[in-house]
């Protein structure tokens, strides 16, 4: 699925479950705060998670991920470390680079893309 989510979706996804790792509770106020956008626009894009089945949500309340939303959120993290971990071991990017830009391509590369990028780190990892 997240090869249809959009890159703010998926962006929503990972930031809800690292404040919820952090703070055990999420609310818009959290969210806004750490993407650095009004509350409104956050409402506006929960509405859109909701309706995806990826959070659930009460008025007034918490904000938590579904299985399938904590899934998706997963994905595009696992897909930012393995694009980070490329930059930097195969390409010598310097980390504080590699990490602003696995930023942009964690959101770019299809699955299949992914798994080249993993069989190509399993097979000449240990050669470097």
């Amino acid at each position: 699925m997240s090869d249809s989510l959009s890159p703010a979706v998926e962006d929503y996804l990972k930031t809800i479950l690292k404040l919820s790792m952090e703070n055990g509770e999420v609310h818009v106020t959290d969210i806004a705060k750490q993407l650095k956008i009004n509350k409104a626009s956050v409402t506006q894009a929960l509405d859109k998670l909701r309706g995806l089945k990826l959070i659930t949500k009460v008025k007034y309340g918490p904000i938590k991920l579904t299985e399938k939303g904590k899934g998706e959120a997963l994905k595009v993290i696992y897909k930012h470390i393995l694009i980070c971990n490329f930059l930097v071991s195969i390409l010598n990017v310097p980390p504080d680079v590699a990490t602003k830009e696995a930023c942009f391509l964690e959101h770019l590369i299809s699955s299949q893309t992914q798994t080249a990028l993993i069989n190509f780190l399993e097979n000449n990892l240990y050669e470097i």
